[in-house]
């Protein structure tokens, strides 16, 4: 990003119950006027959350994994209470976004498959094994 000179800005953040970050974040919001927020993770959906109340700016949320969720009943329901607020949900694999709306219990309607990987093919050598080596 920075090489493309699209300014990136890092919050550090305390405790989990330092409040000053979010601050900061939705201030930076405001005076630049962000488009939209992207949140990656329970924390950071739960931080985008919390800012949305201060912001305008849509949010979305992607999902990476099951894991975290999967833990309890509860923690799934907290996650359905922060991406509430989430304009749009992004699952990384049809498995994600079926765990989501079957286990969760997430309304399709703003969710999204978008495939979080690589094309293999770009490094696929042309069938030796010799670059390995190296």
């Amino acid at each position: 990003l920075m090489r493309l000179k699209i300014e990136v800005a890092l919050f550090n953040r305390g405790s989990k119950w330092d409040h000053r970050p979010f601050i900061e974040i939705a201030r930076f919001i405001r005076e630049r006027r962000v488009d939209v927020v992207h949140a990656h993770e329970f924390g950071s959906i739960a931080g985008g959350s919390v800012i949305r109340r201060f912001t305008k700016p849509p949010i979305v949320a992607t999902v990476h994994g099951r894991e975290y969720l999967a833990v309890s009943r509860r923690r799934q329901m907290l996650f359905l209470c922060l991406t509430g607020s989430c304009d749009r949900i992004v699952a990384v694999s049809n498995a994600v976004s079926e765990f989501l709306r079957d286990t969760v219990r997430m309304s399709a309607t703003h969710m999204e498959t978008i495939y979080n990987g690589i094309d293999l093919d770009t490094y696929r050598r042309n069938g030796t094994s010799s670059h390995l080596r190296r």
